[in-house]
């Protein structure tokens, strides 16, 4: 499938971390669709600090992150095509 076949390139072009960065990022990204999508109810003010928190965290590391540094946007290209191929 494609999911697959986008984790194998994104664990091939990046490291483990940003891979688990980018899963990470689900829950944020499938409440928001549920919510826009589906009609779901949207997050709770607790949910949404906590989903904050994570988008906080994936920020910090894309900042320190090295390959993100020497490559820009490129070096996340794969994870992000993980990430949305996941569903």
């Amino acid at each position: 499938s494609l999911g697959v076949y986008c984790n194998m390139k994104s664990l091939s072009m990046s490291n483990v971390e940003t891979v688990i960065v980018f899963r990470a990022l689900a829950p944020l990204l499938v409440s928001v669709l549920d919510a826009t999508f589906l009609g779901r109810e949207w997050p709770s003010p607790r949910s949404w600090g906590a989903l904050t928190i994570i988008a906080t965290g994936a920020y910090g590391y894309a900042m320190t992150d090295e390959q993100f540094q020497t490559q820009g946007y490129l070096a996340y290209f794969w994870p992000t095509l993980y990430l949305f191929c996941h569903f």
